[in-house]
């Protein structure tokens, strides 16, 4: 398996792509990672990354952040 790093990059150049071009996207995920685990844990890895940044933008611990992540999801 890549570095957590790289596949965390890889998964951000996706999600950005399919910002960019939709449903064209889908190929590249599927094409992109080497097993459904590598992929589980790229994006796992950069949801991780996005709410430790998201926490200190709001000036909060990581946990707070991920409770009201879970409210707004409910």
């Amino acid at each position: 398996m890549r570095d957590r790093r790289e596949l965390a990059r890889l998964a951000l150049a996706l999600v950005e792509g399919s910002l960019t071009v939709g449903d064209a996207a889908d190929e590249l995920f599927v094409d992109a990672f080497e097993s459904l685990e590598e992929a589980a844990t790229a994006h796992a890895y950069l949801a991780g990354f996005i709410l430790e940044y998201l926490a200190v933008e709001r000036g909060e611990q990581p946990v707070q952040t991920v409770a009201e992540i879970r409210r707004l999801l409910a």
